[in-house]
């Protein structure tokens, strides 16, 4: 555009926050699509690797191309029937983000987010090493960075200020998040993070795996150096990328990224199986067997909403494996919703429950 008018329009456009009526042509956000799919937008919090929220973020969504967005929900469709859900880390890129990347590249180190993401190296070789690039498939809307989380299983609380060890440590070891163990932490700039690394926990490959064999499967491809990264192959070819900011969306609560709370109404539900039919499933207070009733849930009670189970297994691969070896006594134990009153939750054993979705559970 060269006429005057178009431009201060332009301009303008940039000093307020993007919605859902405003996004560019062919662009929507995710949780219009899937919002049973997780979001932990990093780049919207201080929780990343430069330590701050970063430029055109101005809320925790994630915003994507529309063919892109549907191919994420029918990867969810499949982790579904494992009890398993995809959570995002980043996705639409705006590209004054990625500017705000080399400007602070070109800063003196301060060492407040080395030793967590980039202990090996300078942060003025983060370029050259092949971590960041001047240009992202983000900022044109068909790349997104995720994970995979338990089913309904909640955010882990990051305060600001805390100090955590390195990315490439041990699950237990590094900052707090609910994903399933990949090897390493997302944005860990280590070797480890390579998709094929193989210095890392079986379990961690078998995520890695799982992950990448789903995603190819609905039409992405994985970055061979981020074990995080897909892009959508059937992309649009336009090369120029996109620089409208991230903002809230308006047809949601108003409350985003790291303080948006749990909604059990578009989450995951599960259904009571392997209860005999005159029986009743006992809901405790806390996940013991000895811990009291505060309710019991009828078998065959379908559509409760499940909040999490404190266990990194799917309730559908738990149930497949367990059920075929004969041994039950290891389920994990799950926190469900009422679903007459959802405000009331308690303990279930995962042995007595299945997803929604996932076909018929073995009980034999």
């Amino acid at each position: 555009m060269i006429k005057r008018f178009a431009l201060l329009a332009a301009f303008l456009a940039t000093l307020v926050p993007a919605t859902a009526q405003d996004l560019p042509e062919g662009f929507v956000y995710l949780r219009e699509i899937d919002p049973s799919i997780a979001q932990d937008i990093r780049y919207a919090s201080s929780h990343n690797f430069i330590g701050r929220p970063v430029n055109g973020y101005e809320a925790g969504e994630c915003i994507l191309l529309r063919s892109a967005a549907e191919a994420l929900s029918e990867a969810q469709a499949q982790l579904r029937q494992l009890g398993l859900s995809l959570k995002v880390y980043d996705c639409y890129r705006p590209h004054r983000a990625v500017e705000d990347f080399t400007a602070w590249s070109k800063t003196p180190e301060d060492g407040v987010t080395k030793n967590e993401f980039y202990a090996s190296y300078e942060k003025s070789n983060l370029f050259k090493a092949g971590w960041l690039a001047s240009r992202s498939n983000h900022s044109l809307g068909f790349a997104v960075d995720l994970g995979m989380i338990e089913a309904g299983s909640p955010e882990a609380e990051r305060p600001m200020g805390n100090t955590y060890g390195p990315c490439s440590a041990d699950k237990a070891d590094r900052a707090p998040d609910n994903s399933l163990d990949f090897g390493t932490a997302y944005d860990c700039f280590h070797e480890n993070s390579y998709t094929a690394a193989s210095d890392i926990p079986p379990q961690a490959k078998d995520n890695r795996g799982l992950l990448k064999s789903v995603m190819e499967s609905v039409g992405f491809e994985n970055y061979r150096r981020e074990w995080w990264h897909f892009s959508l192959k059937d992309a649009p070819s336009r090369r120029e990328p996109y620089d409208f900011p991230v903002g809230p969306y308006a047809g949601g609560s108003g409350e985003t990224g790291e303080n948006a709370p749990a909604n059990v109404a578009t989450g995951p539900t599960v259904r009571v199986v392997c209860v005999p039919e005159d029986n009743m499933l006992n809901v405790r207070d806390a996940p013991d067997t000895e811990a009291n009733v505060v309710s019991r849930l009828p078998a065959g009670q379908d559509g409760v909403p499940l909040i999490g189970c404190n266990r990194e297994v799917g309730l559908g691969a738990w149930h497949e494996l367990s059920r075929a070896s004969g041994v039950i006594d290891d389920a994990p134990w799950c926190t469900v919703a009422l679903p007459d009153n959802p405000e009331t939750t308690g303990f279930v054993s995962g042995a007595y429950i299945f997803p929604s979705s996932g076909g018929a559970a073995r009980c034999e």
